[in-house]
């Protein structure tokens, strides 16, 4: 979905009927997964991974992603974390509540009491 797409949301990645897309199943058969483990038998705590890509015309392209996307060592930016909390509160929340509560927890030294938070995380 993320090559279909151009990028990848939560909503996107759970949808049984995107799953089924005719185009997302053609590109699903042109990937293959391979497990490496070299990188799972890591004895460190980083998430790693390794893409290889083989173009058409037999080029081979390869990246080695240390350490992936949101972990300490390469931390989302505040925009993509903000993105991230939408993509996961709005459907739940709605999206009055989720902006509150976003703007909440990124002002949390202001917060007197944090019973306050209850109401804007109640489901």
């Amino acid at each position: 979905m993320a090559l279909q797409d151009g990028n990848l949301t939560f909503e996107a990645a759970h949808s049984f009927e995107r799953m089924k897309d005719p185009a997302v199943l053609e590109t699903k058969k042109r990937i293959t997964l391979i497990e490496n483990p070299e990188l799972t038998a890591s004895k460190t705590a980083i998430r790693q991974g390794i893409i290889e890509i083989v173009t058409k015309d037999g080029a081979k392209l390869r990246e080695h992603i240390v350490h992936v996307r949101g972990t300490a060592d390469n931390p989302m930016t505040t925009e993509e974390v903000e993105k991230k909390c939408r993509e996961l509160l709005i459907p739940v929340l709605g999206r009055d509540r989720s902006e509150r509560l976003i703007d909440r927890i990124w002002h949390l030294e202001q917060v007197s009491n944090m019973r306050e938070l209850r109401p804007l995380l109640s489901v």
